[in-house]
């Protein structure tokens, strides 16, 4: 997996468990799921396909006071290629 992440490993998904191979995937410049959180989701996928329910979009923030609570740049880039599954 990680020879495979070396020819182009941006923008890829590694879904494993094991710890070696999720830390090639993210200097790889890769999203690492674990296979728990992937099952996970492809759980709530289908069971809004069973239920006739699309996915809903995130309410709008509400604007508040103070410092912003924004994540680290590779946790928006990991959330958004998963997003993209």
């Amino acid at each position: 997996i990680a020879r495979l992440l070396e020819g182009g490993g941006s923008g890829a998904v590694v879904v494993s468990s094991d710890a070696a191979v999720a830390a090639a995937a993210r200097r790889a410049g890769a999203a690492a799921v674990t296979a728990e959180e992937f099952g996970a989701r492809l759980e709530a996928v289908a069971f809004g396909t069973l239920k006739g329910l699309e996915e809903e979009s995130p309410a709008p923030p509400a604007k508040r006071k103070g410092p912003s609570h924004r994540l680290p740049k590779a946790e928006r880039a990991r959330r958004a290629r998963l997003g993209k599954l």
